[in-house]
């Protein structure tokens, strides 16, 4: 799919979903291989670190502040699978692109008791490449869990 070291591209956006507001972060894959490629199913994701946003002190009464991780050290945030559209086969010639959504809500979520931290970097597994793509910085801030679309998804521009 993409080679290793290029990094796959991202764009924002909301989503409402159970009546409830969600972004959706647009991740867009370019097939970068001399041949066709057929996709189908849903990416693997991973979060790793902890890339603080605002500044805080460590000490007993800032309790949100995040704890001090190494970029490689994997976040327990939970990935499910989206329902929003079923898979089916994206078929790329080379050079063309397809995306998908990661949908999360913000730690600024009243119901959100965590800080306000993105993660490091997201490493994206695409089935069929033996080496999995990373995004450093991601611009997403999620509370506990990330939704992921199935390949092909993308927001609707009303």
């Amino acid at each position: 799919m993409a080679s290793p070291g290029e990094k796959p591209g991202q764009s924002h956006g909301q989503v409402r979903e159970n009546n409830e507001d969600r972004f959706a972060t647009t991740i867009l894959l370019r097939n970068t291989g001399n041949s066709r490629c057929v996709l189908n199913g849903w990416p693997g994701i991973v979060f790793y670190g902890y890339d603080v946003i605002t500044t805080c002190e460590q000490n007993p009464q800032t309790p949100s502040c995040p704890p001090g991780t190494r970029p490689a050290e994997r976040r327990n945030i939970r990935v499910t699978r989206s329902q929003l559209l079923p898979p089916s086969d994206i078929a790329l010639a080379p050079g063309q692109t397809t995306s998908f959504l990661l949908l999360w809500i913000s730690t600024f979520a009243q119901e959100c008791v965590k800080g306000i931290v993105q993660p490091y970097r997201v490493e994206i597994s695409v089935p069929g490449d033996s080496h999995p793509l990373s995004l450093a910085h991601p611009a997403l801030q999620p509370c506990d869990d990330v939704e992921v679309t199935s390949f092909g998804s993308a927001l609707s521009r009303a």
